[in-house]
Order: C-alpha cells, then sequence, then structure tokens
C-alpha cells in the first residue's frame, strides 16, 4: 500500500516513518508546508495515485490558535486547497483520506465518555477549527475519515509548545525544575501511547470505515492521578508547581472507543502507567 504522508516532519509523522509496521518505501513524503499543486507532475501524478493519504501536517495547536487566528486560517486554507487539488477534474475515486483530527477539543457534549454521534462544535478555536476542517473533508472526499485523537504520547515527542502535559513534564525532569500543573487536579484527560495511535491509523489508511472515529485510551485520568504515577515510577523525588487553568484548557474529557472495537478491530494495548514507566526508565539510562 502507497500513503501520502502530509507532515512527515511532526510527531505522528515521524513515528509513522520510524514505526516497524510500515516501510519507508511505503510513503511518499510531503512536508507540511509544501503545495503539491506546484510540484512536478511525477509527484503530483503519484500522489493522486497513493491508495490512502494521512493528514498529519497541523502546525496549530489549543494554545496558538487562541493567539493567532491567523495560522488558524491559513492551516484551514491550506488545508482545503489540498481537498480541492484531490477532487478538481472528473476523476470519482479518491485515495483513502486520513485526516488527524482532536477529540480532546471537539465534543461540546455534557459529560464524557464521548462518543462520536454527541455534539461537536468545538470547545476553544482549536477545536472549531478541527471541525471545520473535518465538514470539508466529508463534503469533498466521501471515502475519507476523521480520526479524533485523544492526548497522544510518548518517544520523541516535543516540548515547549503549551501542550502535552507528558512531554513537558519528561522534559523538565530531565533539565530540572518543578513540574507545571495547570487547572484542577480533578481535572481528566484521555492519554494515549503513540503506538497504538500508529496501530489504529494503520488499520484506518487500509480499512473501509468512513466518517468519525475516536482514538483513545477510553479512560479518564485526572491530573491527580498522573501525579501519582509519576511519583510511582519515578526514581526521584518530584517537584510540582501549580497554577490556574488556562484559557484554552477544559475541564474534564474521555473517548468513547467502543467504534474502534467494532468496527476497526483495534483496542489500545499500552496501560498509561506502563508507557511513563518506559519514559522514564529510559531518561535513568541517559
Amino acid at each position: 500500500m502507497k500513503i501520502a504522508l502530509l507532515g512527515y516532519r511532526g510527531f505522528i509523522g515521524r513515528s509513522l516513518l520510524n514505526s516497524p509496521t510500515f516501510s519507508k518505501d511505503d510513503f511518499l513524503l510531503i512536508g507540511a508546508s509544501q503545495a503539491i499543486w506546484e510540484m512536478e507532475k511525477d509527484i503530483r501524478n503519484n500522489f493522486l495515485n497513493c491508495d490512502a493519504i494521512i493528514w498529519a501536517a497541523g502546525k496549530v495547536n489549543p494554545r496558538l490558535a487562541e493567539f493567532r487566528p491567523d495560522l488558524v486560517r491559513k492551516e484551514f486554507d491550506d488545508f482545503t486547497n489540498i481537498l480541492n487539488f484531490i477532487t478538481e477534474g472528473t476523476r470519482s475515486v479518491y485515495p483513502k483520506f486520513v485526516f488527524l483530527s482532536s477529540g480532546g477539543c471537539t465534543y461540546t457534549a455534557d459529560r464524557p465518555p464521548f462518543r462520536e454521534e454527541d455534539q461537536a462544535l468545538g470547545v476553544n478555536l482549536y477545536g472549531k477549527m478541527k471541525i471545520d476542517l473535518e465538514n470539508s473533508l466529508a463534503d469533498k472526499i466521501p471515502n475519507s475519515v476523521s480520526a479524533r485523537l485523544s492526548n497522544i504520547y510518548g518517544p520523541g515527542q516535543p516540548s515547549g509548545r503549551g501542550q502535552g502535559v507528558i512531554a513537558e513534564w519528561f522534559s523538565t525532569l530531565q533539565s530540572g525544575g518543578a513540574l507545571k500543573v495547570f487547572g484542577d487536579l480533578g481535572s481528566s484527560r484521555d492519554y494515549l501511547h503513540i503506538d497504538d495511535t500508529i496501530d489504529a491509523i494503520r488499520i484506518l489508511a487500509g480499512g473501509e470505515v468512513t466518517g468519525v472515529v475516536n482514538v483513545g485510551s477510553g479512560v479518564q485520568t485526572t491530573l491527580q492521578d498522573l501525579i501519582k504515577i509519576f511519583r510511582k515510577v519515578s526514581r526521584t523525588n518530584l517537584n510540582f508547581e501549580f497554577n490556574s487553568k488556562r484559557i484554552f484548557d477544559r475541564s474534564a474529557y474521555y473517548l468513547s472507543v467502543e467504534k474502534a472495537k467494532d468496527k476497526l478491530g483495534w483496542s489500545p494495548k499500552i496501560v498509561l502507567e506502563s508507557g511513563i514507566k518506559s519514559l522514564l526508565d529510559t531518561l535513568a539510562q541517559e
């Protein structure tokens, strides 16, 4: 199977390339800022003839979206330009398009666990952008799937971007200092290891399921729970710095993954404590 990977330099893109599930020869690599319609004819044709397209090219995160609406607009324009390029002309059959969306910022239903049919209008500017992109994709390419990912963590995740608490704490442990906590300790998230994420994306790219699919752990983990896990598996005393909730943070969410289990035969395998322990063991060996 030949896959066009849009955004191969990011956390998920690099993880796809390095996964033993794939060969690097499986991928046609397209940078997040590259305009395919301006490339050589052979590359354009190869792109359109791929079996699947994976969009991992998002550059905007929840924090950035709040302060840089111009970047939100650009991401929307870049995405719709890709869709227009794919669907122009008389083609009626398109590659399977897998869009990596958000499970944490899209759902606006009353209480978790959130299911795919629950109301999802976006809880912040980032979530609203993701919903707009999902809707544009569904309108243009019926053979598409929006994977609403939970909080992804694991080896190689960048820090210093104002998101990804596990990556931020891991980075702080490397450099020393207090681990920053934002919001109420009862606030919760759904954390999924990158290896489980890659497995789900692989199945989505090669399968027939379309529409919206949650990709998460299906487990609600509070900040207090996360602190306890870090303290349990760490070999050093940990200091935490407690801060107020940020404007783009939500109080609680976790995802129902029953659709993924039923339709894809996929379920997460890596328990959060084991995943964090593996990261901290790697740190201790350095």
